[in-house]
């Protein structure tokens, strides 16, 4: 583990959090993506769940840049979160986790500390296509996570901890609680991150974990309506594909 000091400017200090396991392949241009960054009031924390490959060999090559590390077991992808957010100084919170690359700080809007979050768009890149993600805060977010953690910076006064009850989809259970509290959010349509499709959010395994969080956090009516919205949007998938090949 190591910890430098930060000597804060008048910018608005920002916490980028990056958690890992065994991501010697696809870490360090994540890194180099923070570091790289010309916004001069940035701590960056990297919290390995004790990896065994050569992860922390990674994170020595670049530990004069990263403000605090360490690497040990933890209960998942929101348990190291959660311990980022612990050992986080910034007013901002930031997550881009390893294989997603930083390409922009909107800094301008950041100097605003009056809203709860802002969004920016996510290119999303799968092994044949890309897309832009554009963010939304509204009531779609009953339906389906409207927001690429990617591309939001949260306030840290507004963020809180994340449910363990989820393995996966445990940000759009926080996004969902941010949004049944009201909290100010700011929607920017600047290209934050590149990320891609091949993790784990989209093997398809959890995904049921979206419907049991609308359950509890809106009731079953928005979970017909949510199986509905993807049953839907399967279909037109589908005939782009049918479409395309003709």
């Amino acid at each position: 583990m190591k910890t430098i000091d930060f000597n804060p400017v008048d910018k608005p200090l920002i916490s980028i959090i990056t958690v890992v396991y065994n991501g010697e392949q696809f870490l360090e241009e994540t890194i180099l993506s923070v570091i790289n960054q010309t916004y001069d009031n940035l701590e960056y924390i990297i919290i390995d769940g004790g990896s065994t490959d050569g992860t922390i060999n990674i994170i020595k090559k670049y530990e004069d840049r990263i403000s605090y590390w360490v690497s040990e077991n933890d209960k998942g992808i929101y348990d190291a979160m959660n311990k980022g957010i612990k050992v986080s100084s910034g007013e901002w919170i930031y997550f881009i986790n390893m294989g997603d690359t930083l390409l922009n700080i909107p800094s301008k809007d950041l100097l605003n500390l009056e809203y709860s979050l802002i969004a920016g768009n996510v290119l999303v890149n799968s092994k044949n296509t890309s897309r832009v993600f554009l963010p939304s805060f509204d009531w779609k977010i009953r339906l389906f996570n409207t927001i690429h953690h990617q591309g939001v910076f949260y306030n840290k006064k507004a963020i809180g901890y994340y449910s363990l009850d989820y393995k996966v989809f445990s940000d759009f259970n926080q996004n969902q609680h941010l949004y049944m509290a009201h909290a100010s959010s700011k929607i920017i349509d600047i290209l934050i991150a590149s990320h891609s499709l091949d993790g784990i959010s989209n093997s398809g395994e959890y995904f049921n974990e979206n419907f049991r969080i609308i359950k509890k956090n809106f009731g079953v009516f928005y979970v017909v309506l949510a199986f509905l919205y993807y049953k839907m949007r399967g279909v037109r998938f589908a005939l782009s594909k049918l479409s395309s090949s003709l």
